[in-house]
């Protein structure tokens, strides 16, 4: 398993908030417990991991535990418990901490809230006196912690320590490690990091800014890389090497492309253009580019000065986990992904303007974000529609999701800005100005 070694974190939390046994509760999510042991534990070789989980979640606890260890943590333990029994709950968790040396930590993000409560209940007990049993040995230092989703802080209390709260959290977690964490070892490609073309990408943004243009630009795909004869084909690789920068409709492209390859003599074929770039040769994926994928290499370009200046600590696009055939269901990919710290902003992307494109897009991403991210994940769809609140309004609704942003044909000409004031400061949906009459 290849998980690339984390960044120093010691610094980010007080050595008086550090524990010597971590009690970490497992739900679906293990990203809150893989922050929540690179934070807490004292010692990565000494200190115990305690992995609290039902059976329907042991397949997240033994990844959970294959992550941990590669990263040089003493193997976690593992405590099953009974999910729908109270009285199960606090008897294992009872049973397991009670002669623990050291400081004691329960971190109760992962699991359920249930769980969490009987949890604490036998926890809290543990650190009081018995009258009846005065031998019973009792746990006099115990922190519970939790990870606060809104402020992205993590909320550290104890008897003798009081309340801490470290804000806001910035562990840096990188793609590849929150999908390992969910299983998906494997990616059908690899991510890509750099952008096809920023400059005639940022063309055609200004191009799509204008309807008539739109039109334009769809009927010149239709002409020279959509196969008439079979609904959603491409022409073949041999006529859209054929194809050259003079057919182009706008003199914006041209230019850009200019831009992109000023030592190159124009006109050129897109087989060179092709022989220039990453696609190597023409073909589908080329033709993709130009019909629509562009988009997700503008909203790339546009977030990455935020990687540069520190703000995002990762960013890919084409994020396509391989997962398992036998579910047709269980495959997806996110156009857009950037990490800050542990918080996954993942962006779907879509050159269309009709709702019943923009919704589904927008629906499984925010499905999939959830699954990967947890709660502190923010989505965003970056379409062409002219009307985005519409459509952020009735899947907010029905997500019960304020988080979510929906930019369109208007926030494309200054996409690096808003995209920027989302992620740094969380801007919601601008409503839209209503006209004075």
């Amino acid at each position: 398993m290849n998980i690339p070694e984390d960044c120093k974190v010691d610094h980010l939390v007080p050595e008086d908030c550090k524990v010597d046994h971590l009690f970490l509760l497992v739900g679906t999510n293990p990203l809150p417990n893989y922050v929540a042991a690179q934070l807490l534990v004292r010692n990565r070789a000494q200190s115990q991991i305690w992995l609290v989980h039902s059976a329907g979640v042991a397949h997240v606890k033994d990844t959970l535990t294959k992550v941990l260890t590669a990263l040089g943590f003493k193997e976690p333990k593992s405590i099953q418990v009974e999910e729908a029994r109270p009285e199960n709950i606090r008897n294992q968790i009872h049973k397991h901490a009670k002669d623990r040396p050291g400081v004691v930590g329960l971190h109760y993000t992962g699991g359920t809230k249930a769980m969490a409560v009987h949890a604490y209940v036998a926890m809290e007990a543990l650190t009081r006196d018995d009258p009846h049993d005065p031998n019973r040995p009792v746990l006099r230092q115990v922190l519970y912690s939790y990870l606060d989703a809104r402020t992205l802080s993590m909320v550290i209390e104890g008897t003798t320590l009081g309340t801490q709260v470290v804000h806001p959290i910035h562990l840096p977690v990188t793609i590849e490690q929150v999908l390992t964490l969910h299983g998906h070892h494997t990616l059908k490609q690899p991510l890509v990091r750099t952008p096809v073309w920023p400059l005639v990408g940022k063309a055609l943004a200004e191009i799509y800014a204008n309807a008539e243009d739109v039109k334009c630009w769809r009927e010149w795909c239709t002409r020279y890389i959509r196969d008439s004869k079979k609904l959603g084909a491409f022409v073949d690789a041999i006529e859209l090497g054929k194809v050259t920068t003079v057919n182009f409709p706008f003199d914006a492209l041209r230019e850009a492309f200019q831009q992109e390859y000023p030592d190159a003599v124009f006109p050129l074929s897109f087989a060179e253009l092709a022989a220039k770039s990453s696609f190597g040769v023409a073909n589908d994926d080329m033709a993709k580019w130009f019909d629509g994928v562009w988009l997700e290499h503008v909203v790339f370009q546009a977030l990455h000065p935020l990687l540069a200046q520190g703000i995002l600590t990762d960013l890919a696009m084409t994020v396509k986990p391989l997962t398992n055939p036998k579910d047709k269901y269980s495959d997806f990919e996110i156009d857009v992904v950037g990490m800050r710290g542990h918080q996954m902003f993942a962006l779907t992307v879509t050159s269309a303007e009709k709702y019943d494109i923009c919704k589904p897009k927008l629906l499984e991403a925010l499905v999939r974000t959830e699954q990967l991210g947890g709660s502190e994940a923010r989505v965003a769809l970056v379409c062409c529609t002219n009307q985005p609140n519409p459509l952020y309004e009735h899947v907010s609704e029905l997500f019960h999701q304020e988080h979510l942003r929906v930019f369109g044909r208007a926030d494309l000409s200054k996409l690096q800005e808003q995209l920027a004031k989302w992620i740094i400061k969380g801007v919601p949906q601008p409503k839209p100005k209503q006209s004075v009459k």
